[in-house]
């Protein structure tokens, strides 16, 4: 009989929480979620009669994640405990990348790669570093480290235009991670100005190449 009585205790509480909500499982800590900065490009006053398509960055784990990388010199990489970004890094980047291309101006149209529209041009991409190093002797903080190899093509053919490797590193302070997004959006801003400028600039070069009456 006391088997009995303590499995209808157990069921008992078990309803009971499940009515009320109540969890016994420990809640995980909050993360505070972050965006870099919104781009901030002056718009060229001679556009280019040409469409744009921005991919997504291809990439692999961990750098396909939210979390705000962290990677050391015996090589391991962690995650930045209690933050994230609001995006998944691939994303997070290209948002940046349609933006910037789209105030700059440099083109008729900027696309993303879900979009049905047609495309003269293709910007593809593979992201290999966004992340804080750490590095033996390096005072008083990490760097932040961002690294794109960028692919400039033709969106029917398919050939490639150009291809350029972006690198840019930005030295940060050992501070709140209020203050590390702040570099990391100064990185982001250095590298985009870079890839944008290239990006008008093989443009502007493949036009003056082809029929201007019917471009590509």
């Amino acid at each position: 009989m006391t088997f009995y009585n303590g499995v209808f205790s157990a069921v008992l509480l078990i309803l009971v929480l499940s009515v009320s909500g109540c969890t016994v499982l420990p809640e995980r800590t909050a993360k505070q979620t972050f965006l870099l900065a919104s781009p901030d490009f002056e718009a060229s006053p001679d556009p280019l009669p040409f469409t744009l398509r921005v991919l997504t960055p291809d990439t692999e784990a961990p750098l396909n994640g939210t979390s705000i990388l962290v990677r050391r010199d015996n090589h391991t990489i962690q995650s930045y405990r209690g933050a994230r970004w609001a995006k998944a890094m691939p994303l997070l980047i290209r948002d940046y990348w349609l933006g910037a291309l789209r105030q700059a101006g440099a083109f008729q149209a900027v696309i993303h790669d879900t979009s049905d529209a047609n495309s003269h041009l293709s910007l593809i991409s593979d992201l290999t570093a966004f992340q804080l190093e750490y590095h033996d002797g390096q005072e008083p903080g990490p760097t932040v480290v961002i690294t794109v190899d960028a692919q400039l093509t033709e969106s029917k053919s398919g050939d490639v235009l150009a291809a350029r490797r972006f690198n840019v590193q930005e030295r940060a302070q050992a501070k709140p991670v209020e203050d590390l997004v702040v570099r990391f959006s100064a990185a982001n801003r250095a590298l985009a100005d870079e890839l944008v400028q290239w990006a008008e600039a093989v443009s502007r070069d493949a036009f003056q190449e082809t029929d201007q009456a019917k471009p590509l």
